[in-house]
């Protein structure tokens, strides 16, 4: 009796060992995540506060920006402005590329409402960036392979760091509204549509099918960078499921 109880302690120490250095280490993992965030926050923090700087330029006030601020200015009708804007994606989507969802999107131009408010495109651009890029993420890492979320933070913001901060030109990529909306945005709603399919074909629920449609639909009317990733992406999927029979 004696040998089987210490045989019995022995297990019961290794085991409980083992949940120790576990614990240890996702504790560990938690404290580099915490660090992580706030040296992300820290780099973020001077683009916002330079975004007071930020001024319409360029294409931003071409594509009858001119037109649509008389109308805003004449009518302060929202319906009035957006009929516009529907005419002025028409028009360019047959005498130019045949864009049209970021064309239409591009119309909302801030400086148009109020000249004051062109800062807040990067905070707008961050918010898609940061947001299509973790929730795409958390999905892959969190629901499908099984990280802890701890790690799962730690790449992102490591993510973060290197696309943010080396992206080649962050002017063009967060700061310029007309450009921004054509790569940036789309490339997160990208990232939105893709999250979506991911969770329609897990989970089987019909809104998920839906939203990825809807996003499909902007980035497919978006310039052809964008929406190439997505049809290889959702294409692969749906092999992919197929495959493990989803």
């Amino acid at each position: 009796m004696g040998t089987e109880m210490r045989k019995q302690c022995y297990k019961n120490w290794k085991v409980w060992k083992k949940k120790r250095g576990m614990a240890s280490k996702c504790s560990d993992d938690k404290k580099i995540a915490v660090l992580m965030v706030v040296i992300f926050l820290s780099t973020i923090v001077p683009m916002l506060v330079v975004a007071q700087y930020s001024h319409a330029s360029a294409d931003d006030f071409g594509w009858d920006a001119g037109m649509r601020r008389r109308v805003w200015n004449e009518t302060h009708s929202l319906w009035a402005f957006l009929v516009t804007s529907f005419q002025n994606t028409v028009a360019r989507y047959n005498d130019w590329q045949g864009t049209f969802t970021t064309t239409f999107v591009q119309s909302f131009q801030p400086e148009i409402f109020n000249v004051n408010a062109y800062f807040i495109v990067p905070y707008v651009m961050l918010l898609f960036f940061c947001g299509g890029t973790g929730i795409f993420l958390y999905y892959m890492f969190v629901k499908i392979m099984k990280f802890r979320k701890s790690v799962f933070v730690i790449i992102t913001m490591l993510y973060f760091l290197i696309a943010i901060q080396y992206v080649p030109s962050t002017g063009e990529a967060f700061y310029w509204y007309n450009g921004a909306v054509a790569y940036t945005m789309a490339y997160s709603v990208m990232l939105f549509c893709i999250y979506f399919v991911l969770r329609y074909l897990f989970e089987g629920k019909k809104v998920h099918l839906v939203m990825a449609a809807f996003s499909a639909f902007f980035v497919g009317g978006g310039q052809l960078p964008d929406h190439s990733p997505v049809a290889a992406s959702v294409a692969f999927d749906f092999i992919s499921a197929g495959v493990h029979g989803r």
